[in-house]
């Protein structure tokens, strides 16, 4: 409930456990390290669902970070999020200069849906 109000700092798992900010900021850090790495290309990443939901939340300006638990992952469900190679700003994202015109396409997909063309 902690973090549907807001309090997205509130960690789990006791000492050492991280928040869905720790998660958002490291693995949007990891992302942008990998997308720097590949700036002509398509990259493809496969990630824990708690993972999944932290990024797709942190870009979904309609979400943000609070709304986390709302985002839906199946076991190796496929989204799809297209990101500028450059962008100047996205408010309220861990390292926002770097997110602006990134877009969720797609969340939860179903590997047929995708080889179908259907997003």
């Amino acid at each position: 409930q902690r973090w549907r109000d807001g309090d997205v700092c509130f960690p789990v798992g006791g000492k050492g456990g991280e928040s869905p900010q720790d998660v958002a900021d490291r693995a949007l850090a990891v992302l942008r390290s990998i997308l720097d790495d590949h700036p002509s290309g398509v990259v493809a990443l496969v990630c824990h669902s708690w993972v999944n939901k932290a990024i797709i939340a942190s870009l979904t300006p309609t979400l943000k970070l609070k709304g986390l638990q709302d985002v839906p992952q199946r076991n190796c469900a496929v989204n799809v999020i297209d990101i500028p190679a450059a962008g100047v700003g996205l408010a309220g994202v861990a390292g926002s200069a770097r997110w602006e015109g990134a877009k969720v396409l797609g969340v939860d997909l179903a590997a047929s849906q995708v080889e179908q063309g259907k997003l």
